[in-house]
């Protein structure tokens, strides 16, 4: 929230929204507001064309829920254009390279570049600084999900046994070998784990379960695996 490229009312509606993430990280469960015990919401899938374009992917799929359907050959132009430097994020050969960019370009392209007074604010929340556990992050991302805000998911590498059903939540259904986004469109508290609208899992499982790009992943997995999640 430094750069001086983001006005003061943008910084004023990312700290509103930070502030109502802090104080519902140590809630339990039962003391989410607005929060029922398992919610989904709608998010379109997007299959990603390429290796390093789920970044992009993901943006369709985020600005798609608000009611803003952009092709997806656009929103990679517009990221990637170089003269507008304040959303100039996306390289054609190596994906996103700066990640409060392609969040400012989200916010942008919703709210203006005031933001949206309400609070629905895209920014980066870090694993070890924002939450420092799987049940902290699965409070933030339901508590947001519950006021109809898709979260989006970063990954570091994705690799090992992938899962042999669809319905095995221990394991992810695909290998990733460096960073990924996907959105996070739902979430089941009871067995402590989320959906997720993955621009990826459809170009690598071909079985029709997978069709909907949707499927559940438990909390603690996502935790171990991701290194921040916005929202």
């Amino acid at each position: 929230m430094d750069n001086p490229t983001y006005s003061n009312a943008y910084k004023e509606a990312a700290k509103k929204k930070c502030d109502y993430l802090m104080s519902v990280r140590d809630s339990g469960p039962s003391a989410l507001t607005r929060a029922s015990n398992s919610m989904t919401i709608y998010v379109p899938h997007t299959r990603q064309p390429n290796g390093v374009s789920c970044g992009p992917s993901t943006v369709r799929q985020t600005l798609a829920h608000y009611g803003l359907v952009k092709n997806l050959s656009t929103i990679m132009s517009e990221m990637s254009d170089a003269s507008k430097p304040a959303t100039y994020c996306y390289s054609p050969t190596n994906g996103i390279f700066e990640i409060s960019k392609m969040f400012y370009y989200i916010n942008t392209s919703l709210y203006g570049e005031g933001g949206d007074p309400t609070g629905v604010v895209y920014m980066a929340l870090w694993k070890n600084g924002a939450y420092t556990s799987s049940q902290q992050m699965l409070n933030m991302m339901a508590s947001v999900i519950s006021n109809n805000n898709p979260p989006i998911l970063h990954t570091g590498a994705i690799q090992g046994t992938k899962r042999t059903s669809y319905n095995d939540t221990s394991k992810w259904p695909i290998n990733i070998s460096s960073g990924h986004f996907m959105s996070v469109s739902g979430y089941n508290l009871s067995n402590a784990t989320i959906q997720v609208t993955d621009p990826d899992v459809t170009n690598q499982q071909s079985s029709s379960s997978y069709s909907s790009g949707k499927y559940y992943i438990n909390s603690s997995v996502v935790y171990s695996t991701c290194d921040y999640f916005a929202a």
